[in-house]
């Protein structure tokens, strides 16, 4: 019994002591591990070294080393340490340690030698070719890389491997027509790609734009809806717009309708146009019909073609769509259509009466009680400007909806401030700017009360004609303006009537009262901002924009002017 006892506890202290060894390496090797991912390198090395002096055949450590050194092309250690295991290390990680040091040492020759070497022993699969390309890609031997690729694809019979990344590696050589190719070949089989290559693409046709003829032949040679997709997306990047409209009309419709959507958002106005028609003359959803005609109508408004869009409303409210209820219910084009039509008449300076029967009619189109109430809106902001304060007042108290009481609370300030009722618009700003502080309407409220506060009583009573002028689409506002500006001599308002100028599209207007010499140093950064508005050469709006830099870098606008001279930069400061 005693020798039982006495073999028991030699095998617990052993065992014992292999789990402290054990529990000891494992330590150390996580704390190495952490400080790897740390960063931490010279202390993650020192622990590796502390590991591998106790424990000499820790495969562990020896990898994790070998790929410290490579990590920092520290190829004297990495050599060292490569030599000293050799005989512990497995054949083929060997082989692999020793072509990512030649590959290092820029010893390109020899590390190809080697690499095809590794392939003969250890056998020609997926797994091995890309190792080894990553090994000659990391130091940026592109033509190795290439090399190994095309060998795999021949070697192995599988003319579509590594398609990504031959188009990767090629771009990176500057092999650009091969790029091309690969990239779209590999798109045509990955469709998810698709926005991918299309960044790849353009980063390409901006160092050869000639090569859009690549892309070009490759999508007229290909069924692929992907393919055409990608070369109509390319034509977008070059502004070839007119060939993009062209493509994307082999495509389904609804790339059609992302396109044209686009091209409204960023202002391309014409070929938005265009797309829209198409797209309504193929239509076969009346529905979707009247919306492709409002958007057409829309344009032509934003074009200031008034009797373009009038004319496509006026068609669009004689067609039988209107007849049926259950049609014209299941949107609100109906709504949309003679909201339009009353900013039309505003914009053609007919009288407000005529705007305010379009919006009562659109009313009766709303298909529930918050689209009525938001026309109520629309109708009450046309009394307030029309000095008809009591009929606004009347609307206004009936708006109960939570979503339109921002608005509501904006229009009763709007309508006690332009009635000249200072105090209590003081008092009805205030208010609305502590409960709605981030409203896009706190400013403009701002804005109106600041103007007035130095102003006599005949200027007050010009401005808030002016306001409502311009608020109605009337120019004559701009009048208005310049005669409070010469009275008092508030370059504000000066600075108003050019923004009022620019808005309205009269840009000679606008640059003629940009010449005056502005003594206020903010209101003449201001001026010099406005003015770059009206540049439209893109050469000479840089040299304005760095101009202003170099003199006034700590201007409160200087980072407006630098948006100008940003790659970035794609639109104009909002005034």
């Amino acid at each position: 019994m005693k020798k039982i006892a006495l073999l028991l506890l030699i095998l617990i202290a052993c065992e014992s002591a292999i789990y402290a060894q054990y529990d000891e390496k494992q330590i150390l090797t996580q704390q190495a591990n952490q400080l790897l991912i740390q960063r931490q390198y010279a202390q993650a090395e020192q622990l590796f070294l502390q590991i591998l002096d106790k424990y000499p055949n820790d495969l562990n450590s020896i990898n994790q080393l070998m790929n410290l050194y490579f990590t920092l092309s520290q190829t004297d250690k990495a050599e060292t340490t490569l030599k000293k295991y050799q005989r512990i290390l497995p054949p083929q990680t060997y082989s692999e340690f020793y072509i990512q040091l030649l590959v290092t040492q820029a010893k390109v020759d020899d590390a190809w030698q080697e690499a095809m070497r590794h392939l003969a022993n250890f056998g020609y699969d997926e797994f091995k070719f890309r190792r080894l390309a990553s090994f000659f890609e990391r130091k940026a031997f592109y033509d190795k890389v290439m090399e190994l690729y095309t060998m795999a694809r021949n070697r192995l019979g599988k003319p579509d491997l590594f398609r990504l990344e031959m188009a990767n590696t090629a771009l990176n050589c500057r092999q650009f027509e091969k790029a091309i190719r690969e990239y779209m070949a590999y798109t045509e089989s990955n469709p998810v790609y698709l926005f991918f290559t299309n960044n790849q693409l353009k980063t390409i046709l901006q160092e050869e734009p000639s090569l859009i003829s690549v892309v070009s032949a490759i999508a007229d040679s290909s069924k692929s809806s992907v393919l055409k997709e990608l070369y109509a997306n390319a034509l977008v990047n070059m502004k070839d717009y007119k060939t993009a409209l062209s493509i994307y009309k082999q495509l389904d419709p609804q790339k059609m309708w992302h396109f044209a959507e686009d091209q409204a958002a960023v202002g391309n106005d014409s070929i938005a146009f265009e797309a829209y028609s198409y797209l309504e003359n193929i239509e076969t959803d009346q529905v979707k019909k009247m919306d492709l005609l409002f958007r057409m109508a829309e344009l032509k408004y934003q074009q200031r073609d008034y009797p373009g869009s009038e004319q496509i409303i006026s068609g669009c409210l004689s067609m039988p769509f209107w007849k049926d209820r259950n049609l014209y219910y299941r949107s609100n084009v109906s709504v949309k259509l003679r909201k339009l039509m009353a900013e039309i008449m505003l914009a053609k300076n007919e009288p407000v009466d005529s705007a305010l029967v379009w919006l009562n009619e659109a009313k009766k189109f709303s298909r529930n009680n918050l689209e009525a109430q938001e026309m109520d809106l629309e109708i009450a902001r046309l009394y307030i400007l029309n000095s008809e304060k009591e009929k606004a007042d009347n609307i206004l108290k009936t708006i109960n909806y939570n979503t339109l009481m921002e608005t509501r609370s904006y229009l009763n300030f709007l309508n006690t401030f332009l009635a000249g009722e200072t105090a209590l618009a003081d008092t009805l700003m205030n208010e609305f700017i502590i409960r709605y502080p981030e409203s896009k309407y706190t400013n403009d409220a701002i804005y109106l009360m600041m103007f007035t506060l130095n102003m006599d009583e005949q200027d007050r009573s010009t401005f808030y004609s002016a306001v409502r002028l311009l608020q109605l689409n009337h120019p004559s506002g701009i009048d208005s303006l310049e005669v409070i500006f010469k009275h008092n001599k508030d370059e504000e308002i000066l600075l108003l009537a050019i923004e009022w100028a620019i808005a309205f599209g009269d840009e000679t207007r606008a640059a003629a009262l940009l010449q005056y010499d502005f003594q206020d140093e903010i209101a003449s950064d201001y001026a010099a901002l406005l003015r770059l508005l009206l540049v439209a050469d893109r050469d000479e709006e840089q040299r304005m924009a760095k101009e202003f830099l170099k003199n006034k870098p700590n201007s409160v606008f200087s980072p407006d002017f630098r948006k100008k001279i940003s790659r970035w930069a794609t639109s104009k400061p909002n005034i």
